[in-house]
């Protein structure tokens, strides 16, 4: 029997719109009432996701930052796992030497070292955006902390890093870099960048933590996503769902294979969920 269903956001559980919508909102909330406890696993930073479930009064667990944090679903941290600071100076003298845009997240900060060459590249890769939606990106973008007031510290060190390019023999040079590092796991939410994190902040990692807190079996939980940084938690489950829309790289890794986001994959599954373990009972 599922007692948790663990589900990424971008691509997966949020729309073509990048939205929240009503569909897979009430499909959680039904879930939730039905006893199964529902989880985020996002590379977003917590406010970042909460923002999309506070519209709805959703409240739940989540897994973020690929793993780098956990919180309950009330909000309090649980687990933290920062990059090493000497690694993350060096990777950020290689980004800096190569001219490579770059975000960075810390525990209550984001900031960027490029936000122009960052709200081009947004552009790019969501040219269906609308108006209003560009005008709230780019207003978010301007107001986010540049990179180079971050000042690296024990007290405040990064979570997780973003690099942006669409250059990709550049992209491709940076990851055989930036995978040269033991303590670093490097993965991808999309074309145009590569996401970095400690090696041991990785979605299935996460997760496996989670359930030993929880006292749930990998057998007791569904996975679902639908991008390289999904690939941990959907391989150690027997009950992972890519979405269709997944790569095929991705899909290779799931048991099963979901309806695409567009279609509001996330419910379809759950409602599944829902009426099989309700015949089951």
């Amino acid at each position: 029997m599922i007692k948790l269903f663990a589900s990424d956001m971008d691509g997966t559980l949020l729309d073509q719109n990048h939205e929240l919508n009503q569909t897979n909102a009430d499909a959680i909330k039904a879930l939730q009432a039905h006893g199964i406890e529902f989880i985020i696993s996002t590379g977003r930073d917590y406010q970042s996701a909460r923002n999309f479930l506070a519209n709805y009064n959703i409240d739940c667990a989540m897994i973020n930052l690929n793993g780098a944090q956990i919180y309950d679903e009330k909000g309090q941290l649980l687990e933290q796992c920062p990059i090493n600071n000497a690694t993350t100076q060096q990777v950020f003298d290689y980004l800096d030497e190569k001219q490579l845009a770059h975000s960075l997240t810390t525990r209550d900060q984001y900031y960027l070292s490029n936000k122009q060459e960052y709200l081009n590249h947004m552009l790019q890769a969501h040219d269906e955006i609308d108006k209003v939606t560009l005008a709230q990106v780019t207003d978010k973008i301007m107001v986010t902390l540049d990179a180079s007031d971050y000042q690296l510290s024990d007290d405040n060190p990064v979570f997780k890093m973003m690099v942006i390019s669409d250059d990709a023999q550049a992209l491709d040079k940076a990851r055989i870099y930036l995978e040269s590092f033991s303590d670093l796991d490097i993965t991808s939410s999309g074309p145009g960048n590569l996401e970095i994190t400690h090696i041991e902040a990785q979605k299935g990692l996460a997760l496996a933590k989670y359930l030993a807190r929880k006292h749930y079996s990998f057998e007791e939980v569904l996975t679902i996503g639908d991008s390289l940084n999904d690939r941990s938690m959907l391989a150690m489950c027997p009950n992972s769902y890519a979405m269709d829309n997944a790569s095929d790289e991705v899909k290779a890794m799931a048991a099963y294979l979901a309806p695409s986001n567009v279609d509001n994959g996330v419910a379809t599954i759950i409602h599944q969920l829902i009426e099989k373990q309700s015949e089951d009972a």
